[in-house]
């Protein structure tokens, strides 16, 4: 795997590009766990689209889990009033998540 660091972002890629540096997933787990490693605050966006077969969502960073999703979608929200259709929406992700932690952006 690689690693790119560009515009403050950490990139991930199984490809070379000319910035990368190439590491192992042992390394790379080791470096996470070290404390060279400065802690990234991940904001946690839920993108809420209205299409002709209902509401869709898309959401980026941390899952009820813990685990980290990266664009992820989900189909056929539903809901009475926005409120409920964004509560709704987040239940894909995991039952812990509050509103007030994501941040919420409808296209209407």
């Amino acid at each position: 795997m690689f690693l790119n660091l560009e515009n403050g972002v950490l990139s991930i890629n199984p490809y070379r590009n000319p910035k990368a540096v190439e590491t192992t997933q042992e390394d790379l787990l080791k470096f996470l766990d070290s404390d060279e490693c400065l802690t990234a605050s991940i904001e946690n966006v839920l993108e809420l689209f209205n299409t002709t077969e209902g509401w869709m969502a898309q959401y980026t960073g941390i899952t009820g889990s813990g685990e980290f999703a990266n664009k992820e979608e989900a189909y056929n929200i539903s809901g009475n009033n926005l409120q409920e259709i964004k509560s709704n929406a987040l239940l894909n992700w995991g039952s812990e998540l509050e509103l007030g932690a994501v941040k919420v952006i409808v296209h209407d």
